[in-house]
């Protein structure tokens, strides 16, 4: 991996681990210092990091790093909401019924584990896993290597709105999620493509509440 994109994911690992700031504006200096990299590959990451939204170069007053807003909120969501409510139409069609009971039983036992006592931390960890990866593998669904960069943008945001607006997970909110996506899951198992639209729309109506701490 050349420089420049290690400065890239070590400035995004800073930044989801809350050690960079959102809102923040910080001189290159800084950033060196604190990412532990040369002037010549952070300049680099930060073209890209400032494609993607992330940051805005400030001409001789730094670099600003994004604080999400009720509109990067909303527009993330809607994305999501565009992209995802036809990748489920496409999942619904492609996925195997294999690859379909291993998502439901992968879900099902995470809710067996918030009943059986396992700790906190575990259940959140588990449960985030299993959301991530069921998204995307909607997402992939689709086949389409554009779609999935612009996805990926997107749930950096996601992340980044989360952690800004203290989106804070807890066994109520594992069940409430998992729940949702089981709901998804079934109209998929049954080829219901228009009620798993539906289920999804409600979904991320959901996630949306919970991003908002609503």
């Amino acid at each position: 991996m050349k420089a420049g994109q290690l400065a890239y994911h070590r400035f995004k690992e800073m930044l989801f681990d809350q050690r960079i700031p959102t809102g923040a504006t910080i001189t290159q200096s800084e950033l060196m210092a604190m990412m532990d990299v040369p002037i010549g590959p952070l300049r680099e990451a930060l073209q890209i990091l400032e494609s993607e939204g992330l940051v805005t170069m400030l001409p001789r007053a730094g670099i600003r790093i994004v604080k999400p807003d009720l509109t990067l909120i909303r527009n993330s969501f809607q994305l999501r909401r565009i992209i995802e409510c036809e990748a489920i139409r496409k999942f619904t069609e492609r996925a195997s019924m294999e690859e379909v009971l291993a998502w439901i039983e992968r879900h099902q036992k995470v809710m067996r584990d918030s009943g059986a006592g396992v700790s906190t931390d575990e259940l959140i960890g588990q449960a985030h896993a299993t959301d991530v990866a069921l998204h995307a593998a909607l997402v992939a669904a689709l086949r389409n290597p554009l779609i999935n960069e612009i996805y990926e943008r997107t749930r950096d945001q996601i992340r980044l709105i989360r952690l800004d607006n203290l989106y804070l997970l807890s066994s109520v909110t594992v069940a409430s999620t998992m729940t949702e996506h089981l709901r998804i899951l079934e109209a998929v198992r049954a080829r219901d493509s228009e009620a798993a639209v539906r289920a999804m729309e409600d979904h991320l109506a959901a996630s949306l509440q919970r991003a908002l701490g609503l």
